[in-house]
């Protein structure tokens, strides 16, 4: 699931910031303004790699648990308001109510394999490592 996930995440995002070159966004309120859509390429990169990684397991889950969430709303809003298509995958076109879709399988995946609570066994990773990668995208020292 991890991997699936993880996966979809870095297509998305490098589908997205190769479609801030060649189309425009969907002109509806702030989703319209490129640093957004540069913004959630960088994190959907950033969770996807971590997903891959299989750092902090449960810390990992959570935050792609609330990213879908946060993804199934924007795009349910955009399908409310009428626009043909989400800019969710950057240049291809993908209606917001098929992204409503995907976000939601995502969600059902996540629910069904919640990783056990308890000590987060991450063998030493932490979370450093996104935290640096994080910081090499949005150019901080």
């Amino acid at each position: 699931m991890r991997v699936l996930l993880g996966g979809l995440l870095i297509v998305a995002a490098g589908l997205k910031l190769y479609g801030l070159s060649v189309s425009a966004v969907p002109a509806v309120g702030w989703f319209a303004v490129p640093w957004v859509q540069l913004v959630a390429a960088e994190w959907e990169l950033v969770l996807g790699l971590w997903l891959l990684a299989g750092a902090c397991p449960l810390a990992a889950w959570a935050a792609a648990v609330g990213t879908f969430l946060t993804f199934a709303g924007v795009s349910s809003y955009l399908g409310w308001s009428g626009v043909a298509s989400c800019g969710c995958f950057g240049a291809i076109p993908v209606s917001p109510w098929w992204a409503f879709g995907i976000d939601g399988a995502a969600l059902t995946l996540l629910i069904a394999s919640r990783p056990p609570t308890g000590e987060d066994r991450s063998g030493g990773i932490g979370l450093g490592w996104v935290a640096i990668t994080l910081a090499g995208f949005v150019g901080l020292p």
